[in-house]
């Protein structure tokens, strides 16, 4: 795909937290193919708590030195509640590190039961990552020190 002329694509490695059958760092395919490193976290096990789930084997610091040993930028392609229900804790917790580790970019999963924006059934969870957005939160600022540039809401198209 790189040969194609005009090409401008960005390949994302984005293995599980946590540990597998084989650890994702010897599923690396190397820094000539890889462009980002990143990773999909739910709030569920391994790791009961937040704070376990930073410092897990293979879990959030891991991926975080990984990426920054092999010079590349982080991303969370795929994140939100899954086993916890309707868990605002964990979605403060997640943004916060979102928001210190400045990920190229994050996505937010949003079916039901699970989503925060489109689904209705976990509404403490939605207040916390809609005032994330919001630009009035914070005196004008969005929370956790972002820019309105860093993460700016787009119309769907």
């Amino acid at each position: 795909m790189r040969s194609v002329e005009g090409q401008r694509f960005r390949f994302d490695f984005a293995p599980n937290r946590g540990g597998d059958a084989i650890a994702w760092t010897r599923c690396y395919p190397g820094d000539d193919v890889v462009d980002v490193i990143g990773m999909d976290t739910y709030d569920q096990p391994p790791g009961r708590t937040f704070g376990e789930q930073v410092t897990q084997p293979y879990g959030l610091q891991r991926q975080v030195d990984f990426a920054k040993a092999h010079g590349k930028r982080i991303s969370y392609p795929e994140w939100g509640l899954f086993r916890n229900g309707d868990n605002p804790e964990y979605m403060r917790h997640m943004l916060a590190w979102i928001a210190e580790q400045r990920p190229l970019y994050h996505s937010i999963t949003d079916y039901c039961p699970h989503g925060v924006w489109q689904c209705s059934q976990n509404p403490r969870s939605a207040r916390v990552f809609r005032e994330f957005l919001s630009p009035k939160h914070g005196r004008g600022r969005l929370p956790y020190g972002f820019d309105r540039e860093d993460y700016a809401v787009r119309p769907r198209g």
